[in-house]
């Protein structure tokens, strides 16, 4: 169950730490958080299968009802993703329809994270999960009344994001940023759990295009202000990203 060189499975207690960020340095301290990733299911069949980043299998407990519960919030989240597309599209100054093949089928994860309460003597840096922004297209979160998720403002401080009964929280993460040269900022966040004694726990969709797809700025930014980053394929940046902050998995090694 241990998470695979596919970056699929059960991720330990603090056995991550963010290093590889676009805006903030790297953290001093592992984040307090233990999780479990699901991501896009891909057929044994398909030619990509463990032949390249990501593209590998789940790995499920033996619990059928927490198999079935996790595909069907998957899925669920998944189709709220592929709905707000013709918003996004509409939004940077495209067809409806513009994003649709980008994300045919969406590279998604979806993260079942547990932050244990805080220690007594919390330091200043230690955080449920380090200030970051999102590494991809969008972020689609549910979270429980625990709170402790906090937003950057443009200012630098800090806002908490409070629980709403039956509302998820959307983030923009760097893919977008950088499809749009910036102008579409990538929301700075970081959870912080002050309760000594409960738990928070939360759910993230991590959204975001299919692996083969390129991403460079697009046309109406690309001429403005500074010039845009370089096209990159978004699998290759995806796992340089995951494997600079999640090392310890199962395979790696053996991955060359």
């Amino acid at each position: 169950m241990k998470q695979n060189r596919w970056h699929r499975g059960y991720q330990a207690f603090a056995a991550s730490k963010l290093v590889s960020q676009a805006r903030f340095d790297a953290a001093r301290l592992p984040n307090q958080l233990e999780s479990f990733f699901m991501r896009h299911e891909v057929a044994p069949t398909h030619p990509d299968f463990q032949r390249k980043p990501l593209q590998g299998p789940n790995q499920w407990p033996d619990d059928p009802w927490f198999v079935d519960v996790v595909r069907r919030y998957n899925a669920a989240t998944t189709a709220v993703g592929l709905a707000l597309l013709p918003a996004f599209a509409i939004a940077v100054g495209e067809a409806p329809d513009f994003f649709a093949p980008l994300f045919a089928p969406p590279a998604t994860a979806l993260r079942l994270i547990h932050y244990p309460p805080a220690p007594p003597d919390r330091p200043e840096d230690l955080f449920g999960i380090s200030p970051h922004t999102d590494y991809g297209f969008l972020t689609i979160l549910a979270q429980d009344d625990v709170g402790g998720l906090q937003i950057q403002a443009v200012d630098g401080d800090w806002i908490d994001a409070p629980y709403r009964p039956d509302c998820l929280i959307l983030n923009i993460g760097d893919i977008l940023a950088r499809w749009t040269n910036g102008r579409f900022n990538s929301t700075p966040h970081r959870v912080i759990n002050r309760s000594g004694e409960r738990s928070r726990y939360s759910l993230g969709m991590f959204f975001d295009p299919n692996l083969d797809t390129v991403v460079a700025p697009l046309r109406r930014f690309a001429g403005s202000g500074a010039a845009g980053p370089p096209p990159i394929r978004y699998g290759d940046y995806f796992a340089m990203r995951l494997d600079a902050n999640y090392p310890d998995r199962v395979g790696v090694a053996a991955a060359g």
